[in-house]
């Protein structure tokens, strides 16, 4: 087959860029021909003897980064690129004979030696570069963000400070072209680079795209025809002017994901053999399609591959024994065509002929998921076996109790520190007491308030958070999701003091279970008066519907408006505290200020709830950090259509996520705030999430 008719049929359109895997990859490469078209891509061969098999085991090397966290707060952190690169690794080592010891993994995840700032980088790049044989080869893999400042493309390393300031960026930063340049200078004769860098825009909201540019791919070709190199292979996670999106569900991006199955054997033929042919088949067809399937139309992302040198379709990545149900040149297999014809089934008995018939086949993490959420869904949920309603609040014993509260003008300078009085019942939850406050009605305005657009306006002019960048843009970018402001009309409820505790979790999982099963100890850090951490939102209702069967009463999760009109207590500012928080007020990653100040505090565990001795107006405790708080409603992408009577926010949005108020110990303070909000999958257990609950005031 002519090579300009192979390309055309398996690289047209296959980006295997996601977050900084597939860039980096593109950095390593030198840049292409002048007269040669970026958009076009067109792949030619320029070797008359392309390799057909990579060097020996012995001469194989690489460096594999993944940056989760950001020293800068304006850095946007990502979910997955630890795990992009842990398993990268382990894949290398045990399907791609890659030695364990010839391996150098950076990331946000590993000790201070290994933590992926720009020192490191360059200085094991310069180490490899040392040790390496001429004749062996350098697999280069980045995870993280990456971003274009005029007709520079730059990976951003944890350390990197993302600012206006080129010079700073460059500083701090790495340019890709110069990283290419690194790796060429070390002659070595082959080079594999892996790209997973253009995710979500690194200086705004998670979900603001950041696209591929040309210049990640100018940056980083090779000319194998110059003899710079013999042959050299660059993955993008996604096509040029697309973006890659992170996948949820396995707290890894898409495409890492997919590359890593892939190379485990998904991809694999009949001989259990991974070439290089197809992993990229693998890559662009189950990319592409599980993106659309989870993010739905509108969401693309491409995988693409540029090769020279190599004889692709020959060219074996990794092997082991034949993987049952793997592609074959011939076609999709039998395995493959049923999962096919039942994948969008709503039957929970094709799933369940599916798991019996290929028990360990490749997809049967998402046949199991989708067969117990359909029998789930078909399952009559037991109710709670409430007692007879309430009719009085003095059967509630309601008593007055003080708290001290501040305002702080700014983050390391706490002011006006005073004593507030509010009304609260103590529960028996099972044995242990759960204190909870109450919360009279009210209207508030819901989402980003004047002030606080005001106040950042300011500081952009000034310099401060996110300096230098257009401020239109910016709270576009940075607040959509917060926006519109509108009123809403809360009517009074309880809510707990404090976050619910591992004491209180572990005396109602004990209780009868009505839903689920409620595992003990589910926490991240052990100790009875912490907030208990790492439990779904499933498992909070589950909690709540048991402690409501156990008291008469009726608990639940807050709704997304009760919680920011609580968290507030009247305040308009981005913290109930004031403008800015610190370490004295809030258990949060101080580390990543708003205040332009780095105090080097980076807490590694939850704080007892209560511990900082301050509340806010309503006499609530650790609204802002320590463990982020599940509310019921479903995630929508803004506050178009919004409910303005305080209710559950239930119609529309995406049933594939619930949202999670308040930050926690693990983000920075802009991550605190009192609007700010997020989501996670409802079965998700995250360290870091938590909840307290809410209980309806009794009719009069």
């Amino acid at each position: 087959m002519h090579w300009k008719t192979l390309q055309s049929e398996l690289f047209r359109g296959s980006c295997l860029l996601r977050r900084g895997v597939v860039c980096l990859l593109a950095v390593l490469a030198t840049t292409v021909a002048a007269a040669e078209d970026d958009s076009g891509r067109d792949l030619k061969r320029q070797q008359d003897q392309p390799i057909r098999r990579l060097p020996e085991q012995q001469k194989r090397y690489a460096l594999i980064i993944g940056v989760d966290r950001y020293e800068d707060s304006q850095i946007t952190p990502l979910l997955g690129a630890s795990n992009d690169a842990r398993t990268l690794r382990e894949v290398l080592i045990r399907r791609a004979g890659f030695p364990s010891e010839q391996i150098i993994l950076l990331a946000s995840d590993q000790p201070a030696e290994r933590r992926p700032t720009r020192g490191n980088i360059l200085r094991r790049l310069s180490n490899l570069k040392a040790a390496m044989p001429k004749d062996g080869l350098l697999l280069v893999s980045f995870a993280g963000h990456g971003i274009q400042r005029g007709t520079q493309a730059y990976l951003l390393c944890a350390d990197s400070q993302l600012s206006g300031d080129m010079a700073l960026l460059e500083d701090t930063a790495i340019n890709v072209t110069a990283m290419r340049d690194r790796i060429r200078e070390s002659a070595i004769q082959q080079v594999l680079l892996i790209l997973d860098a253009c995710r979500n825009e690194p200086g705004g909201r998670a979900e603001a795209d950041n696209p591929l540019t040309a210049a990640f791919t100018r940056g980083l070709n090779f000319h194998s025809r110059n003899r710079e190199i013999s042959a050299f292979v660059i993955l993008y996670a996604s096509d040029i002017g697309h973006r890659a999106y992170e996948y949820i569900e396995k707290k890894q991006g898409y495409f890492s994901w997919f590359l890593v199955e892939g190379l485990k054997g998904a991809a694999a033929n009949e001989k259990g053999e991974v070439t290089l042919a197809g992993l990229v088949r693998y890559l662009q067809e189950q990319v592409p399609r599980r993106v659309l399937l989870d993010l739905g139309p509108g969401r693309e992302q491409k995988p693409w591959a540029v090769v020279d040198g190599y004889k692709y379709d020959e060219l074996v990545l990794s092997a082991g024994a034949p993987i049952p149900g793997a592609q074959t040149g011939a076609g999709l297999t039998a395995e493959t065509a049923l999962w096919r014809q039942i994948e969008q089934s709503n039957k929970s008995s094709d799933y369940q002929a599916y798991l019996e018939t290929y028990p360990g086949g490749r997809y049967v993490s998402q046949a199991r998921q989708r067969y117990e959420e359909l029998v789930r869904r078909a399952t009559p949920q037991p109710q709670p076996n409430v007692a007879k309603p309430l009719t009085t609040t003095a059967r509630l014993s309601l008593r007055s109790v003080s708290f001290q509260t501040a305002m702080s003008e700014a983050a390391e300078k706490p002011v006006a520190r005073r004593t507030e009085r509010a009304s609260q019942f103590v529960e028996n939850c099972a044995g242990i007491p759960l204190e909870m406050i109450s919360i009279g009605g009210g209207t508030f305005p819901m989402g980003l308030t004047r002030t606080e657009v005001a106040l950042y306006q300011q500081q952009v002019q000034s310099g401060g958070e996110a300096k230098r960048r257009n401020p239109v843009a910016a709270i576009q970018g940075l607040f959509r999701m917060m926006m519109p402001q509108h009123l809403v009309s809360v009517p009074s409820f309880f809510l707990a003091k404090f976050e619910v505790t591992q004491a209180q979790w572990r005396a109602v999982a004990r209780l009868p279970r009505l839903a689920r099963n409620l595992e003990a100890s589910p926490a991240s850090v052990r100790g009875d008066s912490l907030p208990v951490d790492q439990v779904s939102w499933e498992e909070a209702v589950e909690f709540c519907a048991r402690l409501s069967r156990q008291t008469g009463r009726e608990y639940r999760l807050p709704s997304e408006a009760e919680w920011e009109y609580a968290c507030r207590a009247g305040t308009t500012t981005p913290y109930h505290f004031g403008e800015s928080i610190s370490p004295d007020l809030v258990n949060y990653n101080s580390s990543d200020s708003d205040s332009g100040k780095l105090d080097g505090m980076q807490p590694s565990a939850p704080a007892p709830v209560g511990s900082r001795g301050l509340a806010n107006g309503f006499g609530l405790y650790d609204m802002h950090g320590n463990v982020q708080e599940w509310c019921l409603d479903l995630w929508h992408n803004n506050y178009q259509r919004a409910p303005v009577d305080g209710s559950v926010w239930e119609e529309g949005g995406d049933r594939r996520y619930r949202v999670v108020r308040g930050g926690s110990w693990l983000v920075g303070s802009p991550l605190c705030r009192s609007s700010e909000r997020d989501r996670s999958a409802p079965t998700a257990r995250d360290r870091g999430t938590g909840f307290r609950i809410v209980m309806t005031s009794p009719k009069r």
